[in-house]
């Protein structure tokens, strides 16, 4: 039976975090004994994981604000000292056959202190990180960061476009395309138990409430509907540091009957399935699982053209617009105004879905543990 052991920040609801407890749901536990090591925290997913998964936490919560004043500080030398006493300590006498980060960021970045406590090094990269590399101060230099990057085996990123950025970005370094795992029939069942029942025109978004995420083009958007007399709900579905400011923005435009910030949903799929359009504002994603699941839920599809949804609305299967406001809202007055049309987009995301089998896509996983 081999030994793994994934490396994760946190549980927190995002999408990496989603695929990761997908992953450790559906892998063989016949052939696997599955570690996880949280370094800040534990999450709202925690309770969906596979009761056969071994969980460590490294830090406490007084340990994290004090190396998070470390990090603004820029002592990098003394977080990283810790970081490694702390991993040492944890995993004193452990070995593995592999061990993956699933992340990039702090989990890259352990992963590289401990990496000879394993026969194989995985880590996964889910970010397109020429566009945005977000996490480069938690290493404190881009050199430091391939440093990190080359104690790994492999890199794993989730598009095509996520892994031609990291190849120009650190060349030489091994890489693999992997493309998020998508669980069709949870998402079925999820979806058809729904108390969401919208009453008029309605655009849905599921996201983080942060900057990379950009919602604050959604309150736009939704502002010229308004200016126009286009009858339409916008719905967030997330929560994150932009929410004060997203808020904000709906007083200032009058826009409260308009844009409705739903917080954090244990189902998503609810409000995912009931909706007319699903929204994508992001300035950057590496293979977006919201993307992923709005086609499996047959949604017409709207989204800034960025690595990922470029990739996977091919074929007239959604609308790409670019960053503009103007843009995203003309793609939602098409649809709007044109229902038969809006039913064509649906229809060809159903069928794209098809792409997603998990069987197959849990044998790319197994071919790298």
């Amino acid at each position: 039976m081999k030994k793994v052991l994934f490396i994760q920040q946190n549980l927190q609801g995002g999408g990496a975090e989603k695929v990761l407890v997908d992953i450790l749901n559906n892998i063989d536990y016949n052939a696997y004994e599955i570690s996880l090591l949280l370094i800040d925290g534990s999450g709202i997913y925690i309770n969906q994981v596979d009761n056969r998964v071994k969980i460590f936490r490294l830090l406490e919560q007084k340990e994290i604000k004090l190396l998070g004043y470390l990090t603004q500080a820029k002592l990098f030398c003394i977080v990283n000292l810790y970081l490694r006493h702390k991993l040492e300590y944890l995993l004193k006498g452990k070995g593995y056959d592999t061990i993956v980060s699933f992340m990039e960021g702090t989990s890259a970045k352990c992963h590289s202190f401990i990496s000879k406590k394993a026969k194989r090094n995985v880590s996964w990269v889910h970010i397109d990180l020429l566009l945005n590399n977000w996490c480069i101060n938690q290493f404190g230099s881009l050199k430091k960061q391939r440093k990190a990057y080359e104690c790994m085996d492999c890199i794993i990123t989730v598009s095509d476009g996520a892994e031609s950025s990291f190849r120009k970005l650190f060349p030489g370094l091994k890489t693999k395309v992997i493309y998020n795992i998508i669980d069709k029939n949870k998402i079925f069942e999820k979806a058809i138990i729904s108390s969401f029942k919208p009453t008029k025109f309605t655009v849905c978004n599921v996201g983080r409430l942060a900057k990379q995420k950009r919602q604050d083009r959604i309150v736009e958007v939704a502002s010229l509907c308004k200016e126009n007399n286009l009858d339409i709900d916008f719905l967030i579905l997330g929560e994150g540091p932009e929410r004060n400011k997203l808020e904000n923005m709906i007083q200032e435009r009058g826009l409260t009957e308009n844009v409705h910030l739903l917080g954090f949903q244990t189902n998503p799929y609810s409000f995912m399935g009931s909706c007319d359009v699903f929204l994508l504002t992001s300035d950057s994603e590496g293979y977006p699982l919201v993307i992923c699941e709005s086609l499996c839920l047959g949604k017409a599809i709207v989204s800034t053209d960025i690595t990922g949804p470029h990739e996977l609305l091919t074929g007239n299967t959604g609308i790409l617009t670019t960053k503009e406001p103007k843009d995203i809202y003309n793609a939602i007055h098409r649809l709007y105004s044109n229902r038969e049309n809006l039913a064509e987009y649906a229809l060809a995301s159903k069928r794209k879905s098809s792409i997603f089998d998990i069987e197959s896509q849990m044998q790319s996983i197994y071919e790298i543990l």
